[in-house]
């Protein structure tokens, strides 16, 4: 929500069966804001951020660092006083032949 974001590779992940509490996936602070979305990545993708004032912005997935399961992230989006991330969307590229 406060334009934090995160690279966490999915093994730090474990599969919970029926009855499972969930898994902690970003140490929620009111610095890092609510999550806006999560989605699975590869490395040659792109994201693009898109706040509540409009404004977009594109970056490669590669450029986001990688983090263990429970950490805050890093700063993916400077946002201006009273704005917020409104989505994310993941950019496929084409794989070449």
């Amino acid at each position: 929500e406060n334009g934090f974001g995160k690279r966490t590779l999915v093994g730090e992940y474990r599969v919970t069966r029926r009855g499972g509490k969930g898994i902690r996936t970003l140490h929620r602070t009111e610095k890092t804001g609510s999550i806006v979305g999560i989605g699975v990545v590869h490395a040659n993708n792109e994201i693009m951020l898109i706040s509540n004032h409009n404004i977009m912005i594109r970056m490669a997935v590669a450029d986001i660092s990688r983090q263990s399961r429970s950490t805050q992230g890093v700063k993916l989006m400077r946002l201006a006083e009273g704005d917020g991330v409104a989505a994310l969307a993941n950019l496929v590229s084409k794989i070449e032949e």
